[in-house]
C-alpha cells in the first residue's frame, strides 16, 4: 500500500514500476530528484514499498531514465531498509547535495507479475502458469492437483486481470510443453483472497509427485471499479484491450450517461451517482481517458467520444467514481 503518494513518483519508464525517482517536500508541489550518491538496494527497497511494491530489482545510476530538471532534493540517503518512508531515511539535509542531474538515480521495482506468467495462450489472459522462485530466472510449472478456481483467481489478480474465468489441463488445451521445465509448485490451496500465490499453502517448493501442469483463462474484463464499500461502487479504472496496466478516467464532463454505460458493463441496469475529486481515492496508474461523452445507450465506455487514449489535461484528484444501482447480473446464481 502506498504510504505517501503525493510526495514520490518514478517517471520516464517503459511501465509504471520503474523511473527516474522523484520527490518534492510536503509544503511544496515542485518536483526534484534523487542523486544517485550511496544510494543502494536497501534505499530502493523502501522506495519501492512506498508505492506499493514487495521491492526493489534493480538501481540504475547516471540519469539511466534522462535527467530531471528541477531541483536535486536528496544526496547520501543511507536507509536501513525497513522505513516505511524515505524522509525516514538518514541523509544531510533537504537540497543539500554535490551532484548535477547527470547523477539522478532511478529505480525499478518488483511486480507481483515479476515471478508468475501464462504462455501458449491466445492471448495475455491465458495459457500455462509458469513461476520462479525469488533466486533463479528459470521458469517452471505447477501441478494441476488439487488446483481450483480459487487459485486461478489468485494467479489472474496478480496478472492484473479482476478474477478467473476457468482452471484447464495445460497440455490438452495451450499445447504440448516438451521443454524440460522442472514442476516447482503442487497441491496448491489458496482460500482466494491472498495477494500473492507464494502466499498460499503448498507441498513446499520443488516438492512434487505429478506430471500434470495447469492452465488458466483470466476474466479479460477492461473495466473495474476500485476502493469503494462494495463491488457496486468505486473509482472507475479502465485498460487498454489486451493490456495488463490499469488507469483511471478524469470527472471533466463524466455525468450519470457515462456512468450508466459503466454500470451496464459491470452488469448493473444502471448508475446511481457519479463522485468527483477523487472521492474513493487517487489511482496510481495512468489517466487513460477524459471530456468522455456518451449518449447513455452504448454497450462500452470505449464506444463513447473522447479525445483518445491517454489524451487528458488532469491530474489524480479528478479521477472519477461512480455508483451503480440494482444488483449485478454476475452476483446472482
Amino acid at each position: 500500500m502506498c504510504l505517501d503518494p503525493s510526495r514520490i513518483r518514478l517517471i520516464v519508464g517503459s511501465s509504471e514500476n520503474e523511473g527516474r525517482l522523484e520527490v518534492r517536500p510536503d509544503n511544496s508541489f515542485t518536483w526534484g530528484t534523487v542523486c544517485q550518491d550511496q544510494f543502494d538496494m536497501r534505499d530502493a527497497d523502501v522506495v519501492c514499498r512506498m508505492l506499493g511494491y514487495p521491492e526493489a530489482d534493480q538501481v540504475r545510476t547516471d540519469a539511466n531514465f534522462s535527467q530531471g530538471t528541477g531541483p536535486i532534493y536528496m544526496d547520501d540517503l543511507q536507509c536501513a531498509g525497513n522505513e516505511s518512508s524515505l524522509f525516514d531515511c538518514s541523509y544531510p539535509g533537504w537540497t543539500i547535495h554535490d551532484c548535477d542531474h547527470a547523477q539522478d538515480v532511478a529505480v525499478v521495482c518488483l511486480t507481483n507479475s515479476s515471478r508468475i506468467r501464462v504462455t501458449g495462450g491466445s492471448g495475455p489472459h491465458e495459457g500455462r502458469v509458469e513461476v520462479r522462485p525469488s533466486d533463479s530466472f528459470r521458469w517452471g510449472r505447477i501441478c494441476l492437483d488439487h488446483f481450483d478456481l480459487k487459485d486461478a483467481d489468485v494467479v489472474c489478480r496478480m496478472l492484473g486481470y479482476p478474477s478467473s474465468q476457468q482452471v484447464r489441463h495445460a497440455d490438452k488445451y495451450f499445447g504440448k510443453d516438451f521443454g524440460a521445465a522442472p514442476m516447482y509448485m503442487d497441491e496448491l490451496r489458496c482460500d482466494g483472497t491472498e495477494n500473492s500465490l507464494f502466499n498460499c499453502s503448498h507441498e513446499g517448493w520443488r516438492i512434487r509427485d505429478c506430471v500434470r501442469h495447469v492452465g488458466v483463462v483470466c476474466d479479460p474484463s477492461r473495466i473495474r471499479l476500485v476502493g469503494g464499500s462494495g463491488p457496486d461502487e468505486g473509482r472507475v479504472e479502465v485498460r487498454q484491450d489486451g493490456g495488463v496496466t490499469w488507469g483511471t478516467v478524469c470527472h471533466d464532463q463524466f455525468d450519470l450517461k457515462d456512468a450508466d454505460v459503466v454500470c451496464r458493463m459491470l452488469g448493473y441496469p444502471s448508475a446511481q451517482a457519479v463522485r468527483n475529486d477523487a472521492y474513493f481515492g487517487q489511482g496510481q496508474g495512468e489517466i487513460f481517458m477524459d471530456d468522455l461523452r456518451c449518449a447513455g445507450n452504448e454497450s462500452s465506455l470505449f464506444e463513447c467520444s473522447y479525445p483518445g487514449w491517454g489524451i487528458h489535461d488532469c491530474d489524480r484528484t479528478q479521477d472519477v467514481g461512480v455508483v451503480c444501482a440494482g444488483t449485478s447480473n454476475s452476483e446472482t446464481v
